[in-house]
């Protein structure tokens, strides 16, 4: 009796597993639906698409201060994340505004050069305010349901800051995450605070990316697996380092290969949701859902040419949310144009050494890349 029931619960398992999975997708499914429906109330309440970074929104919020190093404080906006926009329309309107009085009080801390006087409008850690007192605890360690897949499961480093799986289309061109980009659907500010409503997805809202998972590192770092890991890569600094350079370093079951170095401290990925740094709220539609992600240096945390592939914990793709509202699922097999992976952003026809940005051809990443774009001419939808 004990063996049957044994062999009852060893069949029922991976029922119950599956179950729960399905489950837990589903309601990642709402989270991006969620974020989808606010990113439309923001559009009407500020006629413009949130940015990735560069963020105008905030910088008008934020715009108050006028002492001698006012251009810090109007510097730091870069920082802020398109999930600071958006507080306010996913039920985080008091965190919101906690974001935006940190940047416009004197919250200085102690100090005296420079670097020591910048308003703590992106202090990720808990600090203490010039002249000393109480430790203010940073508004970005509040934990966010609405930006974590529940298929996450739980993450080291819960006392630090809340973590982010839903990160900004920015496009079908692997650029540094200052640059002012305008390919994405969320993508950032084009030519230095200019903005752009829904009409701006030209290629139809339908058609077009907002969001896709990718999946949060385990640790603070040193994660060798492709989903949440960050292979290190030399010269991704340039833009000359081809996708297929990040693509060879998966290995075998999940794992990059023998000889890659993962990067370790400070580069885990999406552990801050209110920081625009590339590894922690942007992915990059390059290679395939579930493709490595790369930087150039064992420490990423201030990399700018973190390089971040869309990723998920269900099996066979990622779920993406479209400009119309709607949640997709996109196969890992969706054409990449794989055969265009030795091609970078200076290659023809983009031949861009500078700004490859402000090319506004067809993508020639295939459907994926047609999807991130936002006003290709490409007229693709999901499959």
């Amino acid at each position: 009796m004990i063996a049957i029931i044994g062999i009852l619960i060893a069949l029922l398992l991976p029922a119950v597993q599956a179950a729960r999975e399905a489950a837990r997708r589903m309601q990642c499914t709402n989270n991006l639906k969620q974020l989808g429906l606010a990113t439309h109330t923001f559009v009407d309440a500020t006629k413009a698409l949130p940015a990735a970074a560069h963020t105008k929104q905030l910088y008008v919020d934020m715009r108050v201060w006028t002492g001698p190093d006012k251009w810090r404080h109007e510097e730091n906006r870069d920082r802020l994340s398109y999930v600071c926009l958006l507080l306010p329309y996913i039920e985080q309107a008091a965190l919101y505004e906690i974001v935006r009085q940190n940047a416009t009080s004197d919250g200085l801390k102690d100090g005296t050069t420079a670097d020591d006087r910048m308003v703590k409008m992106w202090e990720w850690d808990d600090y203490t305010p010039k002249g000393g007192g109480a430790k203010q605890r940073s508004p970005f360690r509040a934990k966010l349901s609405a930006t974590v897949c529940p298929s996450e499961g739980s993450k080291a480093g819960d006392q630090m800051c809340g973590f982010c799986t839903y990160r900004a289309s920015v496009g079908d061109i692997r650029q540094f995450w200052g640059d002012w980009e305008a390919r994405g659907g969320i993508g950032l500010n084009a030519e230095h605070d200019a903005t752009y409503g829904l009409e701006g997805l030209t290629d139809g809202t339908s058609n077009t990316m907002l969001f896709a998972e990718a999946v949060i590192s385990s640790t603070d770092g040193a994660n060798n697996k492709v989903k949440g890991g960050i292979a290190v890569v030399s010269g991704l600094t340039n833009r000359k380092m081809t996708p297929l350079n990040c693509s060879q370093t998966r290995g075998a079951n999940g794992s990059f290969a023998l000889g890659v170095a993962a990067a370790g401290t400070n580069a885990g990925t999406g552990r801050r949701w209110g920081d625009t740094k590339g590894l922690n709220t942007m992915f990059w539609a390059v290679l395939p859902p579930n493709s490595p992600s790369c930087a150039n240096a064992n420490d990423a945390e201030d990399n700018n040419a973190a390089f971040i592939s869309a990723s998920s914990n269900h099996t066979g793709g990622v779920n993406v949310a479209m400009g119309d509202g709607s949640v997709q699922f996109i196969s890992d097999t969706i054409d990449a144009a794989s055969g265009n992976l030795d091609k970078t952003e200076c290659s023809d026809p983009w031949n861009f050494n500078q700004d490859p940005q402000h090319w506004t051809g067809a993508s020639i990443r295939g459907v994926w890349g047609a999807l991130a774009s936002r006003s290709g001419g490409e007229s693709v939808t999901p499959l």
